[in-house]
């Protein structure tokens, strides 16, 4: 076996011990041009028990998809089919949608998003992108709002 199906191989195996719950229940939308990458990514998403919008593998879908739905946080794949998703992480800062990078190119600098964005090397593992994701929702200025907001 190629080491590159190796690596992707394992992103499908569920982390034992994992499920903090602070995910469930929660609303991902997922940007993923790559088929593969995206059904492990959806399996890793639905053993976290998360609704899943997508994946939109196609910068104008998942700009779409951005401005319509309703979700906590997404995953973007910094490439889609040699776009950025610079466009669809601007549609999500006017909203206040918190979001994570994943990309599998080196990422010294990427200034078409938040430099405060969580970013995913691929291949990366189930606990990882639960990590990633709870962590975002965490920094999300929606989260700080609500902390800040008084007890009734």
């Amino acid at each position: 076996m190629a080491d590159g199906a190796r690596s992707l191989a394992c992103l499908s195996q569920p982390e034992m011990g994992l499920g903090m719950g602070g995910l469930q229940g929660k609303t991902v939308l997922l940007v993923e041009d790559e088929p593969l990458v995206a059904m492990l990514v959806e399996d890793m998403l639905a053993t976290l028990d998360v609704k899943i919008i997508g994946p939109a593998a196609r910068l104008d879908e998942a700009i779409a998809l951005a401005q319509r739905e309703t979700f906590d946080v997404a995953v973007l794949d910094v490439k889609l089919g040699g776009q950025t998703s610079g466009s669809v992480a601007s549609v999500l800062q006017g909203r206040n949608i918190p979001y994570i990078l994943a990309t599998g190119f080196d990422t010294p600098s990427l200034p078409d998003f938040d430099a405060d964005a969580q970013v995913l090397n691929k291949p990366y593992v189930q606990e990882d992108l639960e990590r990633a994701l709870l962590q975002a929702l965490e920094n999300s200025p929606v989260s700080h709002a609500l902390r800040r907001r008084p007890a009734p």
